[in-house]
């Protein structure tokens, strides 16, 4: 078992899950992932699927071994809290290319799911 990991669920709003929606979330959560790398000075963690679900909700959950993932998975679910949170996003705290990942993620909300 992966000692950090991160579970995506996927609601089609209608029958199915459009495949363009379900590879920008996978895309994006993996630039958000490695831009947090990046800007921590830490090795490239390999991140690998360690669960999915077809059944509705589409479920996955990448997950790695990495010492500093749990930070990570922290930091990634706190991009989406902030976002959540506040309209105006701390630019000090995360990079552009960061929080552009994460409007990516959240633009898929308009394509379809739920």
């Amino acid at each position: 078992m992966p000692k950090a990991e991160i579970t995506i669920k996927v609601r089609a709003r209608e029958d199915f899950v459009p495949v363009r929606s379900f590879l920008t979330i996978i895309e994006s959560t993996l630039s958000i992932l490695k831009e947090l790398e990046h800007a921590r000075h830490y090795v490239s963690a390999e991140w690998k699927v360690s669960a999915a679900s077809l059944q509705s909700p589409l479920t996955f959950t990448i997950g790695c071994d990495d010492p500093n993932g749990q930070e990570l998975v922290r930091e990634y679910l706190g991009v989406f809290e902030e976002t959540e949170k506040s309209e105006k996003l701390p630019p000090d705290r995360w990079t552009q290319k960061t929080l552009e990942g994460a409007k990516r993620v959240v633009s898929v909300l308009n394509d379809g799911v739920a």
